[in-house]
């Protein structure tokens, strides 16, 4: 089987802020030194771990998060005009490389106190072939700095029903875990729900623990495996 590899080269950055001394570098007086590196490997001989959580960590100031993507799975992107990625979140935010969510203006008086609803961008439609088409499906995600606590369940809506109407139960989740992969399961092929709305993943938890703040990061993504049932 042939494979094919791009290999890229990339210099880091070293910038002397003189600014922060004054006229004169006096003997003893602290410069200030800011290392960037791109690839967030700032020593080789310490074992940096990375996290979307700590926007403010060693990884502060980029979106390029290391990242793989196999196949076609549904992952964040930008929602229709007038819909929010995240409940509450005015401007949040997709990075192009990695589909993280970056929180941004915040408007706390539409967030719900006992969910956290987050809007992947696709339709009911897109989720129902995709479901239909696999033999597995997951939900893969990271809410853990948008919620404070555990997270009590997770379900899929129609989003645009009213009230929102659940589509599916993810039976196999358990544990009050904010990051993890947990199968969906009992799906509705088919019913009311309008193919054409968009659907949200939403996770229940206690009431009170949003947190919501600027530049918090998360995830959600749907995977789905095999070619489904063969006749």
């Amino acid at each position: 089987m042939q494979q094919s590899f791009t290999v890229a080269n990339d210099f880091g950055v070293i910038d002397l802020d003189e600014a922060s001394v004054g006229d004169e570098w006096n003997s003893g007086e602290v410069l200030a030194v800011t290392l960037t590196d791109q690839d967030l490997n700032k020593n080789t001989w310490l074992d940096e771990d990375l996290t979307i959580a700590d926007p403010s960590g060693q990884q502060a100031g980029s979106d390029l998060i290391p990242s793989m993507q196999i196949g076609s799975p549904l992952s964040l992107t930008t929602p229709p005009t007038g819909e929010a990625t995240l409940d509450g979140v005015e401007n949040s935010t997709i990075a192009s490389f990695s589909k993280i969510g970056i929180v941004g203006t915040t408007t706390t008086d539409s967030i719900d106190t006992d969910s956290t609803a987050i809007m992947l961008g696709h339709t009911v439609s897109t989720l129902r072939t995709a479901v239909a088409a696999s033999d597995y499906a997951y939900i893969n995600y990271n809410v853990k700095s948008l919620i404070t606590g555990g997270v009590d369940s997770i379900n899929i809506y129609d989003q645009s029903a009213t009230p929102d109407a659940g589509m599916d139960a993810v039976t196999t989740f358990s544990g009050n875990s904010t990051v993890g992969m947990v199968a969906i399961e009992n799906l509705v092929a088919t019913g009311t729900f309008d193919d054409a709305h968009y659907f949200t993943v939403n996770f229940t938890h206690a009431a009170g623990e949003s947190d919501y703040t600027l530049g918090d990061r998360y995830y959600v993504d749907i995977f789905t495996f095999g070619d489904g049932p063969t006749v």
